[in-house]
């Protein structure tokens, strides 16, 4: 019984554990993104601001907020900053956030793959991804 416990504890012990620097960033991450989403959707502003909402996305962005990383792949794929689609920026963007997790990233990169956009078409990342983003409940 001794044993057992004591694994349980060195177990606990061993389980990743947020810092107060990482909580800090994460919150300051989701807290700039909350303000370039506004800015991109025109919340509260007279007009949208894509230009802005691209600069606060990618400060999101280097603090690894996968929304903001999505988030700017889908304005280069739709090219909202300067009306030029760069589907090949994009897409590494939105691996970037699949890899991060972002269910959102996941079907676009699963879609783009299946596709063959911007490279060759990729059946099986397009299963993959889209299972992927399916399992976090986009559907």
């Amino acid at each position: 019984m001794r044993r057992v416990l004591v694994v349980i504890t060195l177990a606990l012990f061993q389980l990743p554990r947020h810092t107060n620097a990482e909580t800090n960033t994460n919150q300051r991450a989701e807290q700039i993104y909350r303000e370039a989403y506004d800015l991109r959707h025109g919340v509260g502003a007279a007009k949208p601001n894509p230009i802005a909402a691209m600069n606060l996305m990618r400060q999101a962005a280097e603090l690894n907020h996968p929304p903001a990383i999505s988030a700017i792949g889908e304005m280069l794929l739709l090219g909202e900053v300067d009306g030029k689609p760069d589907p090949t920026k994009a897409f590494q963007e939105l691996q970037k956030a699949s890899e991060l997790g972002d269910d959102e990233a996941q079907l676009l990169v699963g879609v783009l793959s299946s596709r063959g956009d911007p490279g060759p078409q990729d059946e099986a990342a397009a299963v993959l991804h889209t299972y992927f983003s399916a399992l976090a409940g986009n559907t």
